[in-house]
């Protein structure tokens, strides 16, 4: 479980000045084929029970036949939803209603390549197809992040050493639980290891994160949204997030993985998962799209 965070301060001294107005990146050029990965048809029963370690990990059972699809080798990116933004077709983040805004690299300089996040279910899919593609499905995430062999990590089925991907560290246990007055906690047994990002990192950074099918970050850096459809009616993790006052429901949507807030190994593996209001925004969630394979 991830800790639910209640008080909310603006700390733009951690994460440097925001940009005035609308931010418009550096043109950065069109993705390539190369930023997708192919996933294969895929005929499994995912879910279930694994163990690493003194580590108990466990999600409901659900059987799945899967086209071949293609999904983001990174999250989607500040520069990337910024252009999206400059187009007209999505909209800023809130970051006023964000959770843990303090963490949120939208409007910063030279930020562009971290992972969007403080956006809601509706508006990462609204960027998905201003690029043509859609948000996954929960089982198309979980079986980019098990691969064939459907591993426990994107890695295998050992406990990550510290730095492998970007959970809770000394810095962010320090400087998170100061921008919200509630306790963070690493997620390392070596509580003072500090891998250089109290929040999020750049995309890619933790090459260790990878999956067999060579997608990045799925463990941890920020949470993703996926689309519940095909998973079991029970979408598994408790509802924890509140929308704040005057925020209308988008209704319940899932959240896959872990993030740079993960405190239990939990959220880093196939049964990492929150049931959380679409209308959610938080700095430690954010998303990648997906794309049918061609028949």
């Amino acid at each position: 479980m991830r800790l639910a965070l209640a008080a909310v301060v603006v700390l733009t001294a951690l994460v440097g000045p925001r940009l005035a107005g609308a931010f418009v990146p550096p043109l950065l050029g069109a993705p390539t084929a190369s930023s997708m990965a192919l996933i294969p048809a895929t005929t499994a029963n995912l879910g279930g029970s694994r163990t690493a370690g003194s580590e108990s990990f466990h999600s409901p059972e659900n059987p799945v036949a899967l086209r071949a699809f293609h999904i983001d080798r990174t999250e989607v990116t500040v520069g990337a939803y910024s252009r999206c933004v400059a187009a007209g077709t999505c909209p800023p983040p809130n970051i006023v209603d964000c959770e843990v805004h303090a963490g949120t690299m939208y409007g910063i300089a030279g930020r562009e390549s971290y992972p969007m996040s403080c956006v809601s279910y509706d508006e990462a899919e609204r960027y998905c197809r201003f690029v043509n593609k859609r948000l996954p499905t929960g089982p198309e995430w979980e079986v980019a992040l098990r691969g064939p062999q459907l591993f426990t990590f994107p890695w295998g089925n050992e406990l990550p050493a510290p730095g492998r991907t970007n959970g809770c560290d000394h810095r962010c246990a320090i400087e998170a639980s100061a921008a919200t007055g509630s306790n963070y906690e690493p997620v390392w047994s070596d509580k003072d290891f500090d891998d250089g990002f109290a929040f999020s990192a750049p995309v890619g950074t933790f090459v260790g994160d990878m999956s067999p099918y060579g997608v990045l970050d799925l463990a941890a850096n920020v949470a993703e949204w996926t689309d519940p459809k095909g998973e079991p009616s029970d979408l598994g993790g408790a509802i924890a997030y509140s929308l704040p006052a005057g925020v209308a429901s988008q209704g319940m949507k899932q959240v896959r993985g872990g993030s740079w807030a993960t405190n239990v190994y939990s959220t880093m593996t196939f049964a990492g998962r929150d049931t959380v209001d679409g209308a959610f925004r938080g700095a430690w969630v954010g998303f990648r799209c997906a794309r049918d394979a061609a028949p």
